[in-house]
């Protein structure tokens, strides 16, 4: 009965996404994408201003898993931009420093040191590794 409570249903589907992209491999590589897809596509129809931006997060990361990296990107900064709206500052970090990562440039690298100088002010002592736990799958 704990997932007819809407906060607690959309903190499961979306871990359950993280897990399906961090596991993301082998023989069961496609399947858990999908199991990510739908997730994502759940978590869309939630239509909250903080559930919104991790559906797109997810999906980008599926993109970026499929090798779609122009949608990947154009996701993960949608995604940038709806975390900032819903004041998730962590995520949003964590989603700048994924796109980053897909543009591979000098202003990729802006962003990646963008995100780590706001995760380092909230003492958090490896941004990298926070990435992947708020953003796996790229």
């Amino acid at each position: 009965m704990l997932l007819r409570f809407r906060t607690l249903r959309i903190e499961a589907m979306h871990l359950r996404a993280r897990l399906a992209l961090a596991s993301a491999e082998g023989t069961e590589r496609e399947q858990r994408l999908r199991i990510a897809e739908g997730l994502s596509r759940k978590l869309a129809n939630e239509r909250l201003p903080w559930s919104d931006p991790l559906a797109t997060l997810i999906s980008a990361a599926v993109a970026r898993q499929r090798g779609d990296d122009s949608k990947a990107a154009r996701l993960t900064s949608r995604a940038v931009e709806e975390f900032e709206l819903a004041d998730m500052q962590l995520y949003a970090a964590a989603a700048r420093r994924r796109l980053g990562e897909i543009m591979n440039d000098d202003g990729g690298a802006e962003l990646i040191a963008r995100s780590e100088d706001r995760m380092r002010k909230q003492q958090i002592k490896n941004p990298a590794r926070f990435s992947n736990m708020l953003a796996p799958g790229f």
